[in-house]
């Protein structure tokens, strides 16, 4: 029946998880992300079954395997921050009435933002809060930033899932689209959070993180 093979489905994914992350997670051969099936598989058990119940069979297991891959995936690609937005958003819906905090979606879009946009930080060591930034350091970033002269021709749309997970999109529109799912996705997320009573400590820093976006240069 469907929740049986919702959860084999989610146990094979964290088996394979498991596997890729001791291959090593930063290294490029390691499959560690989700790819557009898997995503489309989480996406359905999130729309099957009620994600605002404290402890369902299927859905809270999806939710441990999702915040795994949020916390434990390296951004090596453009795909990769695709997927890891994929991820978020997926997050925001399951939490959308449970208003449930996850520290692991909202540190991902702080550091896809990182990544995207022109801003003058250096490296993580100059970054405001505490969120874990193992992947923002000189080099590694620069690769995945935008092309500011490119992207200041561009009009944000939704980004082309498909494409960009399959490798056939890593252009600057992709990224100016990428982007533009992350700001929207920590409004979207500040939304729901705004009631915590450690929203001001917990969204100070995301702020001065978009304070220091050259919003000009886009």
């Amino acid at each position: 029946n469907a929740p049986d093979v919702a959860k084999s489905s989610t146990r094979l994914m964290q088996k394979n998880l498991r596997h890729s992350l001791s291959q090593g997670a930063e290294s490029h051969s390691a499959k560690t992300w989700p790819g557009l099936p898997e995503l489309v598989l989480l996406r359905t058990i999130g729309a099957l079954w009620s994600t605002s119940d404290m402890n369902h069979a299927v859905v809270s297991p999806t939710r441990l395997l999702i915040g795994s891959y949020l916390a434990l995936c390296r951004v090596r690609s453009i795909q990769d921050i695709a997927s890891g937005l994929f991820l978020s958003t997926l997050f925001l819906q399951f939490e959308e009435l449970s208003k449930r905090f996850v520290p692991e979606a909202v540190s991902f879009v702080v550091n896809a933002v990182l990544h995207l946009a022109p801003h003058s930080y250096e490296d993580g060591a100059s970054l405001p809060g505490s969120f874990p930034t193992l992947d923002f350091k000189p080099g590694h970033t620069s690769a995945l930033s935008l092309d500011t002269k490119k992207a200041k021709q561009l009009s944000a749309r939704p980004p082309d899932f498909t494409q960009i997970l399959a490798g056939g999109l890593g252009d600057e529109q992709s990224k100016v689209n990428l982007l533009a799912l992350a700001l929207d996705l920590l409004g979207r997320f500040a939304e729901i959070y705004k009631d915590l009573d450690a929203f001001v400590e917990l969204y100070e820093p995301v702020s001065q993180v978009l304070e220091k976006v050259k919003a000009k240069k886009l």
